[in-house]
């Protein structure tokens, strides 16, 4: 009897979890009384942890503005923030699920990713390009032939990468997918790979980070050059609409340039140095005329 009524119970917590997942997010918000964050711990400067492990970053304190917001648009002064750890493997399905109401870490969005997820308006263009030893030698991505490249599972280095290999355009080139980028730079760092790519404000985070940034050289042309934005539900529409329109208005008045100044031209944690990146002239357009747009037409072969 008591073994029947502990899998009720299960069975009946599962179907709220559901119930709750299908729920368009403000209506979940409101009914919980609580918004999930996804959080990554590896995307520096976007999302990561600091001493105490707490998530902090240039996304996370956006997605942390635009709840603040959000709550006093709501009226729900009591409304609750959880985070919920993802990897850049794990992060849309953790959304897709309902687990996650945002993810605000280091996500792409294109044309590919945007079957099956959903953005809020961009806050970030980057660039795929190499990270690498400055005695390695390799200037371009087509120095990459006969390497080992390492990069991070579910990267939007991956696909494009592999594509570039199968073409025997990097030939002999061997990609190794690390569970996270701390495990990648490992390898580049320890000589078991010979170059890391990925987006490229993440490469010269990992590079200021390093215990001898000199050793290292951000390099290569941009592959592609694409738009980063908080991750949502596929097509929930009116929460959508009040995140950008949210977000939109932080740009405006000025919140999110002062993030960026902060996060990547002033010191910051874990060592206290500056990543040294200057505003790109496409993320200075969006905070003057806030829009959907995208790098995709900017990608290239």
């Amino acid at each position: 009897m008591k073994r029947c009524l502990v899998a009720a119970l299960l069975l009946l917590s599962a179907d709220v979890a559901l119930a709750q997942a299908q729920q368009p997010t403000l209506q979940k918000i409101r009914s919980t009384g609580a918004i999930t964050i996804g959080a990554r711990q590896d995307a520096l400067p976007f999302s990561y942890l600091d001493a105490s492990k707490k998530p902090i970053g240039y996304g996370i304190e956006i997605c942390n503005e635009i709840v603040a917001r959000l709550k006093t648009e709501m009226k729900l002064p009591s409304l609750r923030v959880d985070y919920v750890p993802v990897t850049g493997a794990t992060r849309w399905e953790v959304v897709r699920t309902g687990k996650a109401d945002l993810e605000c870490g280091l996500s792409v969005n294109n044309v590919e990713r945007r079957k099956d997820a959903g953005y809020a308006l961009p806050y970030f263009f980057a660039g795929l390009r190499i990270l690498t030893k400055a005695s390695s030698g390799i200037k371009d991505f087509s120095d990459l032939s006969g390497k080992k490249v390492v990069t991070a599972k579910g990267a939007n280095a991956v696909p494009i990468l592999r594509k570039r290999i199968d073409e025997g355009r990097l030939r002999n080139a061997q990609l190794v997918e690390t569970a996270n980028y701390e495990q990648s730079f490992a390898m580049l760092e320890k000589g078991e790979a010979d170059a890391l790519v990925t987006i490229d404000n993440l490469l010269y985070a990992y590079r200021a980070t390093a215990a001898k940034p000199q050793d290292y050289i951000v390099t290569g042309d941009l592959l592609v050059l694409e738009a980063v934005a908080i991750v949502l539900r596929k097509d929930d529409v009116e929460f959508k609409k009040a995140v950008d329109r949210t977000l939109a208005g932080m740009m405006i008045d000025g919140l999110v340039g002062r993030l960026y100044t902060k996060w990547f031209l002033a010191p910051i944690p874990p060592n206290n140095v500056a990543l040294g990146i200057p505003m790109s002239p496409l993320l200075r357009d969006q905070l003057r005329w806030p829009s959907d747009r995208t790098g995709d037409d900017y990608t290239s072969n």
